[in-house]
């Protein structure tokens, strides 16, 4: 189980790799016509399979216009649209993502998470000013899994050298003699939430403190949406 439960989230990480590269893409593509917000956000369940456990994930784009910039605010408001659909008897997360698997009835809940164009280099107004094209746009994620996993995801760009960082305060691999880059990333196991925060710089534009804020709030829209399902 321990294997499997490690197992389940590298598969978050691989996910949030994917998502926040395609937000880039999209995000670019669309930066003129139809601009996206910084920030968007994917909500994580997974089901049995043969010993280990199979992903899945709905996702949540915002229009620049549509969203707080603040990435606090933005989770505080979801989470405030979450409870009016449980009280509507509506699932939220069918109600409010744009893009989700199927899921069956084995399925459970596990988490939260933030894609974001802020990163630990520049905010995202930034890199629209400078970047040449989207091998120049970096991003960040955030994960709150209700295991209690959090983990911190920093994905560089051409100027960073595409490096690819993970902090988790749990297990991502459990052989010991793998230590550093595994399945294509580089990621190191820390204590606690505290001590990932003391370790990595904010996100552009969210401070220190307010990246505190939006973990803590995660948590919460986690036991909100996790309260209406297994």
């Amino acid at each position: 189980m321990r294997i499997a439960w490690a197992d389940l989230r590298s598969k978050v990480v691989a996910r949030l790799r994917w998502m926040n590269t395609h937000h880039a893409q999209h995000a670019w593509d669309q930066r003129v016509r139809d601009p996206l917000a910084a920030h968007a956000l994917a909500f994580f369940a997974y089901e049995p399979a043969a010993g280990r456990f199979e992903l899945r994930t709905a996702t949540r784009l915002f229009l620049h216009g549509d969203a707080p910039y603040v990435l606090p605010r933005l989770v505080h408001e979801f989470t405030g649209q979450a409870i009016r659909c449980q009280q509507r008897r509506q699932d939220p997360i069918v109600t409010l993502t744009d893009r989700r698997d199927p899921l069956s009835p084995q399925a459970r809940f596990l988490g939260v998470a933030v894609s974001s164009l802020d990163t630990r280099w520049q905010p995202w107004e930034v890199t629209q000013r400078t970047a040449a094209g989207i091998v120049d746009i970096p991003g960040r994620c955030v994960a709150v899994l209700n295991d209690g996993t959090t983990m911190l995801i920093d994905r560089g760009g051409r100027e960073q050298y595409d490096r690819f960082t993970v902090a988790s305060t749990a297990e991502l691999e459990v052989d010991p003699g793998i230590v550093g880059w595994f399945r294509g990333f580089d990621w190191r196991r820390v204590p606690d939430v505290a001590a990932l925060l003391g370790g990595h710089p904010p996100l552009g534009a969210v401070d220190q403190r307010d990246l505190g804020d939006a973990l803590g709030l995660l948590a919460n829209l986690a036991r909100v949406l996790g309260a209406d399902r297994p």
